[in-house]
């Protein structure tokens, strides 16, 4: 039997500082955005842009989306429109904030 040590991060894994980045790096020039959220399916904030250090707004829209989410599989169940593949189940749902010029 063998067994390899690995030292470092897990490979296909991302510590936060790389989120965080991923979001900054495909939002950025997208112009007028002012704020994005990356959030885990069940309502925890994984990466945020453009909200305020110390601000609870980030992890309330993030267990706000959970929810959202959560009823919309349970509708398309009860209809059965929820036909998506095993080992499919991302979903993905964009709150887009944009600045407006006043």
């Amino acid at each position: 039997m063998t067994f390899t040590h690995v030292t470092g991060p897990t490979p296909g894994v991302l510590d936060d500082a790389d989120l965080a980045a991923l979001l900054s790096n495909f939002l950025t020039p997208i112009p007028k955005v002012v704020s994005a959220l990356l959030a885990s399916g069940d309502g925890l904030r994984m990466a945020a842009m453009g909200y305020d250090e110390g601000s609870a707004a980030a992890d309330q829209l993030a267990a706000i989306v959970s929810g959202m989410t959560s009823l919309s599989k349970g509708v398309c169940a009860l209809f059965g429109a929820w036909a998506t593949p095993p080992g499919q189940e991302g979903v993905m749902l964009l709150f887009p904030t944009l600045h407006q010029e006043r």
